[in-house]
């Protein structure tokens, strides 16, 4: 088809601006998704919101007979946005594309076949052209959120996480989801505000690897004053707080401002994505506990140091992880709990100063967006819903042992536990009251619902906390 600014009257042939400087390159997007996903209203808004002004326009969609493509100024930087009538139409102009946004009709993904297919389309193209689009950002929009009947942005990242051959196509791809509804232009500016820091970051990266003699430095005071975090993440409830932890704020700032990924040597190059729900994709520095294997997760958290964020089922990840050592090195199950204990409430206190600082420091920013933008979806520090975990976690170890020459990774061993894919799973054995309560932050309280399931052999039934003198034992 044609450019917007041509009112669709002339034919756009696949070219660079011609009077384009190589400094001045746009970045180069492709809009993919099957007819009738939204992709031509999501263009149509982007362009007359940003390259018009007048974000209330009033248009008639014409069917897409081919391609149609515009420029989109936002921020600083110039979008040329392509958007395809068929993925086919694409293949020929991969080359060069620096991010992939592939509609989804949440409408139409209540219906197995058509969410399959849709799947099934991506991985195709990240499989047949991967060499392409090695450095390509993609991003998952799922549109007509405003629709009745639509299936939810969670429930359709759930579903491809579910997906092994497309977790893995995915693998190395800063990757993420957005819900949206394209006709009223609802979640537009939440995607290229992902794309425009994203895109900063990545910038930032590359001149700070050619100016400096490590393979990768960073500092993470640098981000303490300048930190630009996406829109669309969870805040943790407001005045939870992580228990005491040994070291005061002033240690853990100190440390903070003194790590850095750059000496961090990962085992292995490979980044799996081992994640059970929609996935946040790292816009700093830190590691994001989703893109490490299963040795630097451990390594990482055995240092006590700051993640992107830790959410619950990097908590269950760890005591997979720690209660598999247990096995292997025959090491006091109680003595393994007190260091994971203490391991996480250093990590999850490092997290919220740092969040806390990043805030402070949006509010001298001209251009700061609402403080709950800036937090990630990260649990706070329980003993009871820590121990809980643990115990689940154990619990299916004896139901699904890891037998000898079998897989080892948390990835396989979770995708043989769906009970523990769901977070809410505490609901089973605990009221929200008991579960949530002041008391249970600070030791472990028994189940108030129904006892918890056996979940330890009988040479180790007791389950010690964090400094307290208890023996829990669970009697089948």
């Amino acid at each position: 088809m044609s450019r917007f600014s041509g009112l669709f009257s002339s034919l756009w042939s696949p070219r660079p601006s011609q009077d384009q400087t190589p400094e001045e390159e746009d970045v180069t997007v492709r809009v993919l998704g099957a007819r009738g996903s939204g992709k031509t209203s999501f263009l149509y808004k982007l362009y007359f919101k940003h390259a018009v002004g007048t974000p209330d326009e009033a248009f008639d969609v014409v069917r897409t007979d081919q391609h149609n493509v515009e420029s989109i100024p936002y921020l600083n930087q110039m979008y040329e946005i392509w958007e395809y009538a068929e993925m086919a139409q694409s293949i020929p102009h991969l080359s060069k594309t620096n991010v992939i946004i592939f509609f989804v009709d949440s409408v139409k993904c209540s219906h197995p076949t058509v969410a399959e297919k849709a799947r099934d389309n991506m991985l195709w193209l990240l499989t047949q052209y991967g060499d392409k689009l090695t450095d390509a950002i993609i991003i998952t929009v799922a549109n007509k959120q405003d629709e009745k009947d639509a299936v939810s942005a969670q429930d359709i990242g759930d579903e491809w996480m579910k997906d092994i051959r497309l977790r893995e196509a995915l693998n190395g791809h800063q990757w993420r989801i957005f819900p949206c509804s394209a006709k009223t232009g609802d979640g537009l500016d939440a995607i290229l505000n992902y794309l425009s820091s994203t895109i900063e970051n990545r910038q930032l990266l590359r001149l700070s690897v050619s100016s400096a003699p490590q393979p990768f430095v960073t500092n993470l005071d640098r981000h303490s004053s300048s930190s630009r975090l996406p829109p669309g993440a969870v805040a943790r409830p407001a005045g939870q707080s992580p228990s005491p932890v040994d070291e005061d704020d002033e240690d853990i700032r100190r440390k903070l401002r003194h790590q850095s990924l750059a000496d961090f040597a990962p085992t292995s190059r490979e980044r799996p994505l081992s994640q059970a729900r929609m996935p946040i994709t790292p816009w700093e520095d830190m590691p994001n506990p989703y893109h490490l294997s299963d040795q630097d997760f451990k390594n990482w958290y055995d240092q006590g140091r700051v993640f992107l964020f830790f959410d619950y089922q990097s908590l269950i990840r760890i005591s997979y992880i720690y209660l598999r050592q247990i096995e292997r090195t025959h090491e006091r199950r109680s003595e393994a709990t007190r260091r994971l204990l203490n391991n996480l409430r250093v990590i999850l206190r490092s997290i919220e100063l740092f969040e806390q600082d990043a805030k402070q420091a949006s509010q001298n920013d001209r251009n700061q967006r609402a403080t709950t933008e800036f937090a990630h979806e990260c649990i706070t520090y329980s003993e009871t819903q820590t121990l809980f975990w643990l115990h689940m976690v154990s619990y299916c170890l004896m139901r699904n042992p890891v037998l000898e020459g079998e897989d080892v990774s948390f990835e396989h061993f979770v995708l043989r536990c769906p009970e523990l894919w769901d977070g809410e799973l505490w609901r089973n054995y605990y009221s929200y009251k008991t579960f949530h309560s002041e008391r249970g932050h600070l030791e472990f309280i028994a189940p108030d619902k129904k006892p918890l399931p056996n979940a330890f052999k009988s040479s180790s039934l007791a389950l010690k906390g964090s400094g307290l003198n208890i023996d829990y034992q669970i009697v089948s």
